[in-house]
């Protein structure tokens, strides 16, 4: 069974609040406007959203949702789904927070998600965008908010036509994250057991980032910081490039077939061993302690250089101001 709507051309109302309490039974709504206030959405099966614009909260939960058209919010956007959410052609627009909730997965495609970004596309300060589920696929869609949090219990999947945009915070975390195209914030903090990173992916941080990968990491793309950037993590393989003012690695071992880079300090901790086919230049001091370090690459300091290891074995270059 089934509620559909959607054929009466629309419902129009100061407020709108519409609960299916039916097990099992779907709701369909089409044009929703609540000129002065909320629109409260509750249905025990699938819900199904056209437009939908309310001068205060929007609010909408189901059994699943499936989100097209335009959803915009004078205060807050919340939705949330028993087992997944949809958005397939979706702009989702709030002046204040926006939380995505799905206990499943939650799969957004050609999708523009937004909190506290006025009409002219100005971020407001405070206002966050959270996205909650098992797991989370973002194709061709943007994010954007002052403060942006993305929680996949199990796997994150980013492509390449998407960007995921903070002004002041990004916080990702989740078991498998793969990333393809572009995030960023003033201050990142990237957690997984394991992370893969594309050649199109780009992590950038203006101030500090702190990436951890517990388990594994396969990077290819780009990770910069404009001051420190911590990697830290199990197995690394590094085939892109990292670059900040000081950059900081401790792992269990990292094979580095790409850049490091560090401006003022580069200094780097393995358990295991280090092996180096790409670049590791630092325009100050470098620090090195590692089992064992293998170099067909470059190591490079203008400063004082400093490698601790139990064995060495050079079959590239080692250019030092200062050893030790």
């Amino acid at each position: 069974m089934a509620l559909d709507t959607s054929a009466l051309g629309g419902m129009y109302s100061n407020r709108i609040t519409l609960v299916s309490s039916d097990k099992g039974v779907g709701v369909n709504l089409g044009n929703l406007s609540a000129r002065s206030g909320d629109i409260r959405l509750s249905a025990n099966g699938k819900l199904s959203v056209g437009d939908a614009i309310a001068q205060g909260n929007i609010q909408a939960q189901g059994g699943s949702l499936a989100l097209q058209g335009k959803q915009q919010a004078g205060g807050e956007l919340n939705l949330s789904g028993k087992a997944e959410i949809a958005l397939t052609d979706a702009d989702l627009r709030a002046e204040q927070s926006v939380t995505l909730a799905a206990e499943s997965e939650l799969k957004s495609n050609n999708t523009w998600i937004s909190a506290g970004v006025d009409a002219q596309g100005v971020v407001k300060s405070g206002q966050r965008l959270t996205i909650k589920s098992d797991g989370v696929t973002l194709n061709n869609t943007q994010l954007a908010a002052d403060n942006v949090a993305i929680k996949a219990d199990k796997a994150l999947r980013q492509d390449e036509q998407s960007v995921i945009k903070a002004d002041s915070e990004l916080d990702i975390q989740g078991k498998a994250i793969a990333l393809s195209g572009i995030a960023g914030a003033q201050s990142v903090r990237l957690e997984a057991e394991i992370l893969i990173g594309s050649r199109s992916a780009e992590l950038q941080a203006t101030n500090s980032a702190t990436v951890r990968a517990t388990q594994q990491g396969d990077w290819q793309g780009g990770l910069a910081a404009g001051n420190t950037l911590t990697l830290a993590g199990g197995q690394i393989a590094q085939r892109g490039t990292l670059a900040a003012r000081t950059l900081n690695l401790n792992v269990d071992s990292l094979d580095n077939q790409g850049n490091l880079l560090g401006v003022d300090a580069l200094n780097l901790t393995a358990t295991g061993d280090f092996r180096n086919q790409g670049m590791l230049i630092s325009g100050g001091d470098s620090q090195l302690s590692v089992r064992a370090l293998d170099n067909r690459g470059t190591l490079s300091g203008n400063g004082q250089t400093t490698i601790d290891a139990s064995t060495i074995r050079n079959d590239g270059k080692m250019i030092a101001k200062y050893r030790c």
